[in-house]
């Protein structure tokens, strides 16, 4: 059996229009894909190997019809399962499965398409270009570097002069990414920078003087370009991140109650600008400043999960409903409102973000989660 016809049966699937007989063999497989785990949660790794595994295993051998105790454990699954094949989307639920007496509301939700490359770039004169509208190619010069915009959502600069100790005269340029928007930024040192939805970083066009410093609200992952003579500072509310050369990721979003900063590599010294409190940063960990706090926290970090955003996923690592819906709200480009108790439960799983916002709450649906939808405002309540 072929792809498109695979794709066909899981959806009539999903929508109760296949037989008796296709039903049955659906069910099997998943059935055979639980049994391997005596977790009641499948893992996000046993998600992933499921996805291999349904091409060679899927209506190519015939099992025995599950019984109805089992086949209430296979629909606990069903719906992410099913998603994960067909559109590669997955999300599961790790607290509430859904049960016989959990009434969920699925509400018709009308094309709310994910967001896209969209920022504008401010030059140090005040000279605003959109660079949703701008052409590709050279979009502006200025004394130290030229400015150019590619058609796959990137910004080059290409600095004219070599990067001095001596010359401290620097023409700040700011790029704002809207809510639903991204972009990539290369910088005149040849540091690239990933920006990701409502957030905003100030550079020089080009870099002078004894350190490499930028200014970021929001979140931006950096793959900084080495130079021991010269320091790369990232600098946010809370903190500044110094390194020499490395990949990281930092988060300082004003609406959140902290600011993270994760290393993939390399070295990173932490510093929180109200205490003057540092802390060096080891590749795999995590270094967080909460609100109110003159301390540092370091704990070992999900890396597949925190830089997600950047590679075209929204990774869920037990995260609760409103955790969720923050980074929906920001790259879908909704406000999310809140009625009555909101459960706690948490939720693992992968969802792609170029995945329209109704297949998102569909999912989230299979619990105790209901939502509906007045123009671009979702009411989440329980």
């Amino acid at each position: 059996m072929d792809f498109d016809k695979e794709k066909d049966l899981l959806n009539r699937y999903n929508e109760g229009t296949c037989s008796k007989e296709e039903k049955e063999q659906v069910e099997s497989w998943y059935l055979k894909e639980i049994e391997k785990s005596e977790k009641q949660v499948l893992t996000a790794e046993e998600l992933e190997q499921s996805k291999h595994n349904i091409w060679n295993n899927l209506l190519q051998e015939k099992h025995p019809t599950p019984t109805k105790s089992k086949t209430k454990t296979i629909l606990k699954y069903a719906v992410a399962a099913s998603l994960l094949i067909v559109s590669g989307v997955a999300l599961y639920l790790q607290k509430a499965p859904v049960s016989d007496s959990v009434k969920t509301v699925v509400v018709p939700v009308g094309p709310i398409k994910p967001g896209g490359n969209k920022a504008t770039l401010t030059l140090a004169d005040g000279t605003q270009i959109n660079l949703s509208d701008a052409e590709n190619g050279v979009i502006a010069s200025q004394r130290s570097a030229t400015i150019k915009k590619t058609k796959d959502g990137l910004l080059v600069y290409e600095a004219e002069n070599e990067l001095s100790q001596n010359n401290t005269t620097q023409s700040l340029n700011t790029v704002d990414i809207p809510k639903g928007g991204q972009y990539k930024l290369v910088l005149p040192d040849g540091t690239k920078v990933w920006l990701n939805s409502m957030t905003s970083i100030k550079y020089p066009s080009n870099f002078t003087g004894a350190e490499r410093r930028i200014e970021l609200k929001g979140e931006a992952y950096f793959e900084v370009a080495k130079n021991e003579d010269m320091p790369f500072i990232v600098q946010t509310s809370k903190m500044e991140v110094e390194v020499l050369g490395t990949h990281f990721n930092v988060m300082a979003y004003q609406n959140e109650a902290f600011q993270e900063t994760a290393l993939l590599e390399g070295s990173v010294k932490i510093k929180q600008k109200s205490s003057g409190v540092n802390k060096f940063l080891k590749p795999g960990y995590l270094a967080s400043i909460a609100d109110n706090q003159n301390q540092i926290s370091l704990r070992k970090a999900n890396l597949e999960s925190i830089v997600a955003w950047k590679n075209g996923i929204f990774q869920f690592d037990k995260e609760d409903i409103k955790t969720i819906m923050k980074k929906l709200e920001r790259w879908y480009d909704i406000e999310v409102v809140y009625e009555g108790d909101i459960p706690t439960d948490q939720f693992v799983g992968k969802i792609g973000r170029d995945t329209n916002l109704g297949e998102v709450l569909k999912i989230l649906s299979q619990s105790k989660i209901k939502y509906r939808l007045e123009g671009k405002k979702i009411i989440i309540s329980s």
